[in-house]
């Protein structure tokens, strides 16, 4: 996989954040971590293959982030919904909004990584 697919990692929990990151690099993603959707919104960043957040943020939910992102970005990336609540309406509202994946914490590695892969075929710039 090359590191030219960016994966944005949003979650405001810091250990969770670096693990999700570290796994992902492990498997040759390049990453962008943010402990909030405003952190996110603030940045200058390249085009990502992918949004991995977290429903539950201190600030603006991840489903309130990706409604923002949809409307900044004229083509926004795929996002994978990650949450340690169930909640079907926030389910219903992630898929909804189009997401990629719903994935409940803790998140093991081989479905992270599926779902960034299902996100990531949706998307121009992944890799072949």
């Amino acid at each position: 996989m090359s590191t030219s697919f960016l994966i944005i990692v949003v979650d405001d929990d810091e250990q969770v954040r670096r693990a999700l990151g570290r796994v992902l690099r492990a498997h040759g993603f390049a990453t962008r971590e943010f402990a909030s959707g405003e952190e996110l919104l603030a940045a200058e960043l390249p085009p990502a293959g992918c949004l991995l957040l977290d429903i539950e943020l201190g600030g603006m939910s991840g489903l309130e982030l990706y409604r923002a992102v949809v409307q900044r970005e004229n083509a926004a990336p795929p996002a994978v919904f990650v949450t340690g609540k169930a909640s079907p309406a926030a389910e219903a509202t992630a898929r909804a909004l189009g997401a990629a994946a719903f994935l409940y914490k803790p998140v093991g590695a081989d479905d992270l990584l599926s779902s960034i892969r299902h996100a990531g075929a949706r998307c121009q710039s992944m890799p072949a």
